[in-house]
Order: C-alpha cells, then sequence, then structure tokens
C-alpha cells in the first residue's frame, strides 16, 4: 500500500506546473490568456496515517511538509499568474483605451508589477522544483524500500515454495505412507477399542447383576451356615485342645507326625513280622536239628545200655548214623546261613562240632584192633 492511499484525492486532479505548454503569442488577447496562464491545483498525493502516528506527528512528518509547501507554492504560482494576467491586461488597455477606469472597478489591493509577478514566478516555480526534488528524493527512498520489501517477499514466497516442494516430498515419502498406514491401523485398533469399550460396560453392567445375586445368596449362605460355624468353633476349640495334649502345634504337623511315626510303626511291624516268621521257620529248623541230634543220641545210649559199642556191626551202624546226621547239619547250617539267622547258624553250629568230635573219637574206636 502507498504512503497516499489514507488521504482524500484531490477533487480536481489536472496536468502539473510542467504539462503548461507556452504559448508563441507573447501578447494574446486579453479573453484567451487567463484560462491558459491559470495554473492548475497541486497534485497531491494521499499519504496514510498509521494508527500509531498521532495528528502532530502527521504534520511533522517531512514528506507531509513538503507536501503542505508544494500546496503553499502552488497557490503563490496561482496568485502571481493572476497578477502577471492582470498587469498583461492592464498594460493591453493602457494602450488601447487612454481612458482611466472607474473608481467603482479599481481594486482595493495594491497590484504587482508585471516584472514583479515574472520574477516571483521565477522564484516560486524554483522553490517549487526543489520541493519536487526533495519529494522526488523521498518517494526514490519509499521506492527502494518497497522494492526492498518486494524483494523479502519474493524471497520469502521462493522460499515457501521450496518449503512446499519439500513439504511434498517429505508427504510423498515412505515415513509418510507408513505414518496413513499406521493411521488406518490406528483407526482400526480405535475401533476395536470401542467394540471392546462398550463389551466392557456390558460385562460391567452384568458384573454388577452377578455382585447383586452373590450378596442376596451370601446372605442366605451366611444365614444357613450359623449354626454350622458355631459347630465349627467348638470343634476347633475341641482339636486344639487335642493337640495342645499331645504337644502338637496344629493339625497340619500333628498329621505329618503321626503320619511318620505310623509308617515307621508299620515298617518295624513288618520287620518284626518278618522276623516272627524268621524265627518260626527257625525253631521248625531247630526242631529238626534237635530231632537229628535226639535220634542219634538216643541210638547212642541204646548202644551203651546194651554194651554193644564194641560190637563192630553196632560200630559201624553207629559211624553210619553219625555221618547222616552230619550232613544234616550241615545242610541245615547252609540254610541258617542262607535266611542270615545268625541265632540258629550258632546253635546249630554247635550241635555239627559235637557231632563232628563225636564222629572223631568213634571213627578212632573203630579203627582199633
Amino acid at each position: 500500500m502507498s504512503p497516499s492511499s489514507h488521504l482524500p484525492p484531490n477533487p480536481q486532479p489536472t496536468a502539473s506546473l510542467h504539462s503548461i505548454e507556452p504559448d508563441p503569442d507573447p501578447f494574446p488577447e486579453p479573453q484567451s490568456l487567463i484560462p491558459l496562464l491559470r495554473l492548475p491545483p497541486p497534485v497531491l498525493v494521499p499519504r496514510p496515517l498509521s494508527s500509531s502516528v498521532s495528528a502532530f506527528g502527521a504534520l511533522r512528518d517531512p514528506l507531509t511538509q513538503l507536501h503542505n509547501q508544494a500546496g503553499r507554492l502552488s497557490s503563490e504560482l496561482q496568485q502571481l499568474i493572476d497578477a502577471q494576467a492582470e498587469a498583461l491586461l492592464g498594460i493591453n488597455n493602457a494602450s488601447t483605451s487612454p481612458h482611466r477606469q472607474s473608481p467603482a472597478k479599481r481594486p482595493s489591493k495594491a497590484r504587482l508589477s508585471l516584472s514583479d509577478a515574472r520574477n516571483g514566478l521565477l522564484t516560486a516555480m524554483r522553490e517549487l522544483v526543489d520541493v519536487r526534488a526533495r519529494e522526488a528524493m523521498i518517494y526514490g527512498d519509499m521506492a527502494t524500500e518497497q522494492r526492498e520489501l518486494a524483494q523479502v517477499v519474493r524471497v520469502n514466497e521462493k522460499k515457501t515454495t521450496q518449503i512446499r516442494d519439500e513439504l511434498s516430498k517429505i508427504h510423498a515419502s515412505p515415513e509418510a505412507e507408513r505414518v496413513e498406514k499406521l493411521r488406518e491401523e490406528q483407526s482400526v485398533v480405535t475401533l476395536e477399542v470401542s467394540e471392546l469399550r462398550q463389551k466392557l460396560r456390558r460385562l460391567e453392567a452384568k458384573n454388577w447383576e452377578l455382585e447383586a445375586e452373590i450378596t442376596e445368596a451370601e446372605n442366605v449362605v451366611k444365614s444357613r451356615s450359623a449354626s454350622y460355624e458355631g459347630s465349627l468353633n467348638a470343634l476347633s476349640k475341641k482339636t486344639t485342645a487335642f493337640l495342645s495334649k499331645h504337644r502338637q502345634l496344629n493339625p497340619q504337623t500333628a498329621l505329618e507326625s503321626w503320619a511318620a511315626e505310623a509308617e515307621a510303626c508299620t515298617v518295624k511291624m513288618e520287620a518284626a513280622s518278618r522276623e516272627k516268621e524268621a524265627l518260626e521257620s527257625g525253631i521248625m529248623l531247630w526242631q529238626e536239628c534237635l530231632s537229628t541230634v535226639r535220634g542219634y543220641e538216643s541210638m547212642m545210649r541204646e548202644a551203651v545200655r546194651n554194651k554193644t559199642v564194641s560190637d563192630t556191626e553196632t560200630r559201624s551202624g553207629l559211624v553210619k548214623s553219625l555221618d547222616k546226621a552230619t550232613h544234616e547239619l550241615e545242610d541245615m547250617l547252609s540254610a541258617a546261613e542262607a535266611s542270615k539267622w545268625n541265632l540258629l547258624e550258632v546253635c546249630i553250629g554247635s550241635e555239627l562240632q559235637a557231632l563232628r568230635e563225636a564222629s572223631a573219637i568213634l571213627n578212632g574206636v573203630v579203627s582199633e584192633p
């Protein structure tokens, strides 16, 4: 916007002083001289007044001062032109009509001479030239400033175009495509979230219904379990006293302790049962051993009582019976050793040793002549 956009334009814009062409006739007719020499009103270029500039500041503005000075000079030029025209008319009238003008038509103000009017016009024109020169300089600076501002705008437009090109490249980049894909995915996820929220609201409503039903059922259960809770408390006290009596801390440790003890007792019971069965078998074996030994001893006592020991046939029969008894005891000793019956091993071993010693003695007697 130019600096003159805020001032009202001149209602009668005409050509400037330099557009007046000189008349070739230095003494034109009086009727045609005034219109040709009348200077048009000055062309005032409106100047904008910033909202932050006061009226006093606008008057002190250099360009405003130049406009005011140009207007003043234009008015002076117009007056001087009028004075020049009147002086020229006076000369013409004096040369053509020697009679004097009536007092009623005489101007009340003193008129300028033609020479003073011409000199005044020259001076005013020079001053106006100087004003227009300073005005042109100011407008030149303003034009330079406007061109610089326009250059800034062009640079900014160029930068804007470059930035927009870069933005277009960015918007067409793989990252931008990925953003679009992510937005699409986000839309799907948002829809799922909305559906899940609706489902969650339905579940919350169902949960509230269940909570109410649970509360009602709990009240029924509590009313029904009140008597059982009393029995449970009594049983708990009884159990605590029972455990305290048996020096147990709680049912769990009592169960573990007593289960371990029961298992140990079971193991010992099984061991005792096995030992009982072994003893029973050992008794049978020992009874068999005693029967064998006693049978031989009875035979030996019978031979001694009958005094037939010296008889060859009798001694031979005793030796055979002794050898048989010895072999039977050896088998019994082997069976006791296999069954790890230590007590029977010792008992049968002692009996076997006695039979062997008797066999040695009897064999010695038989071998004598």
